[in-house]
């Protein structure tokens, strides 16, 4: 059997060896932290899909708002605004629209909620004649 200074001994590196082990993995965390905070931050709106990344990558792919500068970024958080980034149907400048928050789209541009009537306005339909 070990005398108890030997086992003091044992016991005293294992606590050294733990408590290294400890301050290591701590100081290569904090490494690792500051090295992703100096990354700095990915811009994903004006990225592209790779090849073979799902529906939008099928094909000759397609760059969505990649090409867009500064000046065609909106941020958007109402129809009103929506509306007007994305522009005329023929409007085909590159642009990226980030929506905060929820747009409720069914809604005309002063946010008044739209009824059925509003819809059929001047388009002949009737509910009565459809029935």
């Amino acid at each position: 059997m070990a005398s108890p200074s030997h086992r003091r001994s044992l016991r005293k590196r294992r606590v050294v060896i733990v408590s290294a082990a400890a301050v290591t993995a701590a100081g290569l965390g904090a490494v690792a932290f500051v090295m992703n905070a100096n990354a700095g931050t990915v811009d994903l709106a004006h990225q592209v899909l790779p090849v073979k990344d799902g529906w939008a990558a099928s094909g000759s792919g397609t760059t969505g708002g990649s090409q867009a500068d500064s000046s065609h970024v909106y941020t958007v958080s109402t129809r009103a605004q929506l509306v007007k980034a994305l522009g005329k149907a023929d409007n085909s400048t590159p642009k990226i629209i980030q929506v905060k928050g929820v747009i409720d789209a069914n809604t005309d541009d002063s946010g008044r909620k739209l009824s059925c009537a509003d819809y059929s306005a001047g388009t002949g339909y009737a509910l009565a004649a459809y029935l």
